[in-house]
């Protein structure tokens, strides 16, 4: 049974979200994955042959954009990991594997499982996509250009001149776009670093949103990034 502090896979159900994320020493890629009922009969086959009963069915996962290519966990060569809201609490199972199972003669699915149970997870520390992409800093005297070092699905960080002064706790918009994605994004100034002689770097944190815009952006970003280490290794 959950203690608060953990949680087994077989008690993950189909109203949590779960998340399957795999990463390497070069990036870090996050998969959305769909909890899936199937019958005692079929969990009891899957313990049988995966030798555990702790596990969650989900559906196959997709490549992000590509509904007819499945995500082949087993041959890639990065570490898994799964973080599941579970009412309303975040919990991380670390060192899963996902195989492919089947439940009857047409259809598959694929297993989340592992040795360990999940632990509550503080999502603060949340994956950052190096961006430096030029945008606009919104204040209540007006705005100003800036570059969007980074973002991440908590908070951004923009490069603005030392000569700015910006006040700890203060409410601002940051604006910008990438293609098809464009942002206005309130946030809240939480830090400064100086970068340069004449630059400093702000830290903000992102007041929550009703749209799942910047993490599907994060997620693109990854794939992106996966994509160009991978051509730049061959």
């Amino acid at each position: 049974m959950a203690t608060g502090k953990s949680i087994r896979f077989e008690e993950i159900g189909k109203e949590d979200d779960i998340t399957i994320r795999a990463y390497n020493d070069d990036c870090q890629i996050e998969l959305k994955a769909i909890y899936t009922e199937i019958n005692p009969g079929v969990k009891d086959q899957i313990a049988a042959v995966a030798h555990s009963d702790n596990f969650v069915p989900i559906e196959m996962v997709n490549v992000p954009n590509r509904k007819d290519a499945v995500v082949l966990f087993a041959d890639a060569k990065c570490s898994l990991e799964a973080l599941v809201n579970h009412k309303g609490q975040l919990y991380k199972f670390e060192n899963i594997i996902v195989p492919r199972a089947k439940i009857d003669k047409k259809d598959t699915i694929q297993i989340i499982m592992g040795n360990h149970p999940g632990v509550r997870y503080n999502r603060r520390n949340a994956y950052r996509v190096p961006l430096g992409l030029e945008g606009k800093l919104v204040l209540d005297k007006g705005m100003m250009n800036i570059i969007v070092r980074d973002i991440s699905e908590t908070g951004v960080g923009i490069i603005v001149p030392n000569a700015l002064e910006l006040d700890r706790g203060q409410d601002v918009r940051i604006q910008f776009s990438d293609y098809i994605y464009v942002f206005d994004l309130k946030s809240r100034i939480v830090r400064e670093e100086k970068l340069s002689d004449t630059h400093k770097v702000v830290g903000l944190v992102l007041y929550p949103m009703k749209s799942n815009n910047v993490e599907r952006y994060i997620a693109k970003k990854q794939v992106e990034n996966q994509v160009n280490s991978e051509a730049a290794k061959a």
